[in-house]
């Protein structure tokens, strides 16, 4: 196993051209296979065509199962766990310390390849439209500032979570389907000289944007750690087919473009979610997440 980031979540950084698209391994289902088939299945029978792999925990038989494979793994510090690497307080105001004391503690064990970091949601911007406007939140300006001036100095990249389906079903009237989904044939937008065919890159490009105008440099880093499509739900635009056609071109995407508009460098990494339908959740959306059944049959063709 090879880890090449500790989190509050980890990752692995891409250096060749191009990106990269991993899975995000999620447990929260009474109907899942073991942890050893599932770490099997991925080296042997997919012989490595998922490379990356995202857990949300440490659970040691998911650990013991990625032992001595060629796995690069991300892995999380639940919320609950946060409070125990930080200082007391509010959970928000946990994150900052404990990515500090992470990463001393990585240092001093002379490790270099592990990359300390933390993942955040759209929630945090203030404003994503037009993606040059993009900027943090004023309720969480102070430690969005604090972490991302911290992440910048040490090297490491924000994580972004980003669903472009959450933003087409929340405002239907101003984003199209196919602009959601990575079919737009030409410019949908355009932001200063740079044009945009894709939702998911002006997203992206809006948390650039912010992080840009924290730090006062172009060469910021980030990674998305978390985006899918719903197979199902009560909103039409949740079915097998744009999951399939999402996912297929988010990946194709990231492997072949692997940049936005706005950062041609950025060798674009990102984590589909998730692995299985895990019946556990609480919520539709994330039920519906999967791209493989239980049985490890692909719900729809996409790694190979």
């Amino acid at each position: 196993m090879w880890i090449m980031v500790l989190t509050l979540a980890a990752i692995h950084i891409s250096t060749v051209l191009g990106g990269d698209a991993g899975i995000i391994y999620g447990r929260n289902g009474d109907n899942l296979p073991s942890p050893k088939r599932v770490i099997d299945f991925l080296t042997e029978d997919m012989n490595y065509a998922i490379s990356l792999v995202r857990v949300y925990d440490a659970n040691t038989e998911v650990l013991e199962a990625l032992s001595g494979t060629n796995l690069v793994v991300t892995i999380g510090v639940p919320d609950e766990a946060i409070a125990h690497v930080a200082i007391p307080g509010v959970v928000q105001s946990f994150v900052p310390q404990a990515i500090i004391n992470l990463y001393n503690s990585v240092r001093k064990a002379s490790v270099d390849y592990i990359y300390v970091t933390t993942a955040v949601g759209g929630e945090v911007l203030e404003c994503s439209y037009p993606p040059s406007a993009g900027q943090f939140a004023n309720r969480v300006d102070k430690i969005m500032n604090n972490l991302t001036n911290y992440l910048y100095n040490i090297g490491s990249p924000l994580l972004i979570n980003l669903y472009p389906y959450h933003a087409l079903v929340s405002e239907p009237q101003h984003i199209s389907l196919d602009y959601a989904l990575f079919q737009s044939q030409k410019p949908v937008f355009t932001d200063g000289d740079l044009e945009y065919y894709n939702l998911f890159d002006a997203m992206v490009d809006a948390f650039v944007a912010a992080m840009v105008r924290v730090v006062q440099k172009e060469d910021v880093k980030l990674v998305v750690a978390e985006t899918g499509w719903p197979t199902a739900g009560i909103v039409s635009y949740a079915c097998t087919e744009n999951a399939r056609i999402y996912n297929l071109n988010l990946r194709k995407h990231a492997v072949e473009k692997g940049c936005t508009p706005r950062k041609a460098d950025i060798n674009l990494e990102v984590y589909i979610s998730e692995m299985f339908n895990e019946n556990l959740q609480p919520d539709e959306f994330e039920r519906n997440l999967g791209t493989f059944y239980p049985n490890l049959t692909e719900v729809y063709q996409l790694w190979r």
